[in-house]
C-alpha cells in the first residue's frame, strides 16, 4: 500500500513539476593496480590496440608501409620475317580527286 501510495505521488508531482535537471545513476567499480581485473582490462586493452596491426600486415606482407610501388617488364620481341604494307592515294577523275577506298 505505501508503495503503491509512493508511485501515486511520483505520478502526481511529474504531471505538476517540471524536470529541470536530471542526472544518470553512474558506478564506478576501482581495484588495485595489480588485481586481476586491473591486468585483464590491461590486456584486453593491449589486444584491442595491438591486434589489427597484426591482422594488417598478415595480410599486406613486407609491403605494409609502401604508398607506391613501380614495375618494369621485358618484352619478348621476336621478328618473324612479316611486315603490314599500307598505302593511301588518291585517284583523279577529271577536275576533282575521290579517294581510294
Amino acid at each position: 500500500s505505501s508503495l503503491a501510495l509512493g508511485r501515486l505521488q511520483r505520478t502526481v508531482l511529474e504531471l505538476i513539476m517540471v524536470v529541470v535537471y536530471k542526472r544518470p545513476l553512474q558506478r564506478r567499480y576501482l581495484a588495485p593496480r595489480l588485481s586481476s581485473a586491473y591486468c585483464l582490462s590491461f590486456l584486453v586493452t593491449g589486444v584491442i590496440v595491438v591486434l589489427p596491426f597484426f591482422i594488417a600486415y598478415s595480410a599486406s606482407g613486407p609491403n605494409f608501409w609502401t604508398k607506391a610501388q613501380t614495375y618494369q617488364e621485358q618484352p619478348s620481341a621476336l621478328f618473324e620475317h612479316r611486315f603490314v604494307l599500307l598505302l593511301e592515294g588518291s585517284r583523279a577523275t577529271g577536275a576533282d580527286t575521290e579517294p581510294l577506298s
